[in-house]
């Protein structure tokens, strides 16, 4: 079987970039045979990002009699708290994804929440669940112990052994920036990183840039991690306070790596994380704060929920999703 893959990787970031590059990986895992362009010679053509140029391609392969499978990243609700005025605009975004999702032969949702919100806004396309996945080869070490970060975290220019959490995203408020701070301002004998890209003022706004200047000293901003190894090597904790997504990669790599994960409870977690077994969840800075402080004090409640999220997470790897891609695929066909 030969797919038409054209996603440009390289103008993206977060974890739509990390899908595309965990696809490649996973068909050449599977010996599914792609091309990173459009090509009339395949025979599905597979599309990540909804943007005019993949809605042309969509148009081409209609009419040459090619398939189309689309992955849903966006479904609009993930959309608000993102860029300047995103909140204002969802529902014109779940209005212009649905315009090319009810356009493709057969959809994939990251998720069962994801599935669920598509079919409740009235898609007939027929849609299946495959996880985004995770690269084992990327993460190689951390479990073990056997990768040692390139860098520590430091504090006022002091290198220390405190506790620490980290986050890896994208510096949006959807993804929690404000209680992330929060929760750094309450824990000051705590140390707290947040790896990831930040885009410019004029796409985010002021917010992120005000949120960013008024956290305390115990919380600092990396920025982007050349080696996503060095995030989890570092991390104690992880602590991902996102308010909407659609699966969230981070969030299961640092389960394969092991960490405790502390996270909001919003419905895409509810059937794939179980509070007290594989994570703590919570709703509010307070709530948080709690968790926090109880895995601060309690190792072993570290270590147990560590080890659970690791095995959960074993499930997520590419080579299961090589798989569950090419029976998609042949189901399309």
């Amino acid at each position: 079987m030969h797919i038409s893959h054209p996603a440009s990787e390289k103008h993206l970031e977060g974890g739509i970039k990390t899908s595309i590059q965990n696809q490649r990986e996973a068909f050449e895992k599977q010996g599914i045979s792609y091309t990173p362009r459009f090509s009339r010679d395949a025979e599905i053509l597979h599309l990540n990002v909804p943007t005019p140029r993949t809605y042309v391609q969509l148009r081409r392969a209609k009419r040459a009699g090619i398939p189309v499978v689309m992955h849903t990243h966006e479904i609009g609700e993930n959309f608000q708290e993102s860029f300047r005025l995103s909140t204002t605009f969802s529902p014109i975004v779940r209005r212009y994804v649905d315009f090319f999702y009810k356009r493709a032969d057969h959809l994939i949702a990251p998720s069962e929440y994801a599935k669920r919100v598509l079919k409740q806004r009235g898609l007939n396309t027929p849609i299946s669940v495959v996880t985004n996945g995770i690269d084992p080869d990327r993460l190689a070490g951390v479990y073990t112990g056997e990768y040692s970060p390139k860098s520590t975290i430091e504090r006022n220019g002091e290198q220390e052994s405190r506790l620490t959490v980290a986050n890896a995203s994208i510096l949006f408020e959807r993804k929690g920036l404000s209680d992330f701070t929060a929760v750094a301002r309450q824990l000051q004998d705590v140390n707290f990183a947040w790896f990831g890209p930040r885009f410019n003022r004029f796409l985010t706004g002021s917010s992120v840039d005000k949120t960013i200047q008024q956290a305390p000293s115990n919380c600092v901003f990396p920025g982007f991690a050349d080696d996503v190894r060095d995030v989890y090597a570092a991390s104690d904790v992880f602590f991902f306070p996102t308010k909407s997504e659609t699966e969230g990669i981070s969030i299961i790599e640092a389960a394969y790596c092991g960490i405790p994960i502390v996270t909001r409870d919003i419905p895409v977690y509810e059937p794939l994380l179980e509070h007290g077994t594989h994570c703590l969840k919570g709703s509010s800075v307070e709530e948080f704060k709690n968790h926090i402080k109880l895995l601060q004090n309690d190792p072993e409640l570290r270590k147990r929920l560590g080890e659970n999220a690791r095995e959960l997470a074993e499930q997520f790897t590419i080579g299961a999703v090589g798989k569950e891609l090419e029976s998609v695929y042949q189901t399309t066909v």
